[in-house]
Parts: C-alpha cells; structure tokens; sequence
C-alpha cells in the first residue's frame, strides 16, 4: 500500500505514545499505558491514529491538530502568554 498522510499520522501517533510513557501493543494497536496517567480524550485520539485500517484513520494533520489543540483546551483551560525573563550577568 503507498503511504498516504494517513501513514504519517500513524507513526507520529506511534512516537507521541512512547514518548508519553506507553506502548502500543496487539493486532488492534491498543495502547497500554505505563506509570503514565494520560488522560482519555488524548488516549482516544491517539488510538483513531493507530485504527489498523488506513481508511479509517485521519487523514488530515491539520485537523487533527484542531482536535488536540481542543482537547488541551478542554482538559487544562486556553492557551496563555507567560513571559520569561532571563536573567542578566
């Protein structure tokens, strides 16, 4: 099968899980978590990268972005503006 952005959300959702502390495993790419405490909208989101069919993942990084961007918002309020000062010598 060629690779399609389908393909790229699928290993880009692969990383994200290890680099969260967890591991996809089986046939139907579940996602087993560590000592990690992810919570379930991401874990879903993550798990529609990782559906084994390609037609049934999303296809779109942009909108799938949205979706996470929202997520955040929902689970841990708007992004804000939060400077950093660096201090001088």
């Amino acid at each position: 099968q060629p690779a399609t952005p389908a393909s790229d959300l699928f290993l880009a959702a692969r990383c994200m899980v290890a680099v969260l502390g967890g591991r996809v495993a089986g046939q139907e790419n579940g996602i087993v978590w560590g000592k990690t405490a992810v919570p379930r909208p991401i874990t879903a989101l993550l798990q529609s990268c990782l559906i084994p069919a390609p037609h049934r993942r999303p296809d779109s990084g942009w909108e799938l972005f949205e979706a996470f961007h929202d997520i955040l918002g929902q689970l841990y309020g708007q992004p804000q503006f939060r400077p950093f000062h660096m201090p001088t010598r």
